[in-house]
């Protein structure tokens, strides 16, 4: 829901703030002087896509572990009106069409899952009607200590298991960062712990009122978009965020490490970025997230699957052929990349290729600005806003301040409507 958010804030083609940057020539990278053509080539010559890698951090490959036989261990608390749904949607999940067409090209098989474990409040301190704060490491030994062979239900810690804590109402967490706040900063997360010298990994729900970045999804829907986010991510990184040393599907490829600024490698991230990341499968009912995947992207289909019947796949890509330098801040993985070089004060044109996998019914709209937040690093203005497959945008972009990246990300947006968009992330450097 990220990208929606971004995509709600942003204005057309900006304008500079600095009345000297105004005044600085601007230097032509990776540019073509023509505006293009339209043309009947679907999609017309742009780069290439990213692609997302298995094992690898900062261009050494390592070895990388997915679930290949996930079984859902769903956690809820007596009284949570979600637990019909917990167990409905738990049950039907992993052997339905949708699971097997997100994550069966990166070696997940179906998943299965049990019954519902149900914990009493009163084992995380919670009183009725109260309100307690519960954080990551608290869940840690939660779920540790229930997992002695002594507790119904929860067995010994399991390596295919994906442990789900539904909190219920009145409970606040935090991911592995103690300034993250559950419902402000993210909806859901997902873990891994080593227990009695096995690595589990586990996923951990809050009960938010609305989706991060949108008051649209809420209730049931809010539950189960949330949980299908996390298990795709859990099923095919399960260990990143124990070790480096064992990464699954969790980095865009070098070319567009800048994916790992924003809005994240993982495969379910991936697809925050265009309109359509979740839906509602008529064979499985409820709300889920749709998942990047590696081959319709490359054959030049929409990334996001399952894509529905007859979506066009289209987009504004920058031209960014430059070898710089990149601190992607996911795994700490630091390298070159594909990007341009701006330095503080200067300003740089790029092209900004135009394409779309069929004929439109009309023109589409761009964007771009960088991602910095409220305090840019860049200004960004192009030379025109709309266009049609084949045709060229030239962005101008100026250098206002440096990035914390070593440069900073900045995404290109083509859309149609509030609700139909397609986001591309690019990287200036320093």
């Amino acid at each position: 829901m990220l990208a929606g958010a971004l995509f709600a804030c942003s204005g057309s083609s900006a304008t500079a703030t600095q009345d000297s940057l105004d005044a600085s020539p601007a230097v032509v990278a990776d540019f073509d002087a023509s505006d293009g053509a339209p043309s009947e080539s679907f999609p017309a010559a742009h780069p290439a896509p990213p692609q997302i890698l298995k094992g690898t951090v900062a261009g050494t490959t390592v070895p990388g572990t997915v679930l290949t036989s996930p079984r859902i261990v769903p956690i809820v608390f007596a009284g949570d009106p979600m637990i019909e749904t917990v167990s409905n949607f738990t049950a039907a999940v992993g052997s339905s069409a949708y699971w097997h067409s997100v994550v069966s090209e990166y070696g997940v098989g179906p998943a299965t899952a049990i019954a519902p474990i149900i914990v009493n409040p009163s084992e995380i301190g919670l009183a009725d009607g109260g309100t307690i704060t519960f954080s990551n490491a608290d869940t840690q030994s939660f779920i540790a200590s229930h997992l002695d062979g002594a507790h119904s239900g929860w067995g010994t810690p399991d390596a295919q298991a994906i442990y789900a804590v539904f909190l219920p109402s009145g409970v606040t967490t935090n991911d592995n960062t103690s300034t993250h706040v559950s419902c402000v900063d993210f909806g859901g997360y997902h873990m891994a712990m080593p227990v009695n010298g096995t690595n589990i990994v586990y996923v951990v729900i809050p009960r938010c009122a609305k989706s991060i970045g949108s008051t649209d999804v809420t209730g049931p829907d809010l539950i189960t978009s949330s949980l299908s986010h996390e298990l795709i991510e859990a099923a095919t990184d399960p260990l990143s965020t124990l070790t480096a040393r064992d990464v699954g599907y969790a980095q865009a490829d070098g070319p567009h490490a800048a994916y790992n600024i924003y809005p994240g490698g993982e495969i379910a991230d991936m697809c925050s970025l265009s309109s359509g990341g979740f839906y509602k499968p008529t064979a499985l009912g409820f709300l889920v997230q749709r998942g990047w995947s590696n081959a319709s992207a490359a054959a030049g289909q929409p990334p996001c699957q399952p894509a529905p019947p007859d979506v066009i796949d289209y987009g504004a890509a920058p031209v960014l052929t430059a070898n710089v330098p990149i601190t992607s801040g996911y795994l700490g993985a630091n390298g070159p990349t594909k990007g341009v070089k701006v330095p503080l004060g200067q300003s740089v044109t790029i092209e900004v290729d135009l394409y779309s996998n069929a004929p439109m019914s009309a023109p589409f709209n761009v964007q771009a600005f960088d991602l910095a937040g409220h305090d840019p690093d860049l200004n960004i203005v192009l030379d025109h806003d709309t266009g049609v497959n084949g045709d060229k945008i030239h962005a101008t972009i100026t250098r206002l301040k440096n990035g914390a990246f070593g440069g900073t990300a900045m995404v290109f947006i083509a859309y149609t409507s509030d609700t139909d968009f397609r986001d591309w992330i690019g990287f200036a450097a320093n």
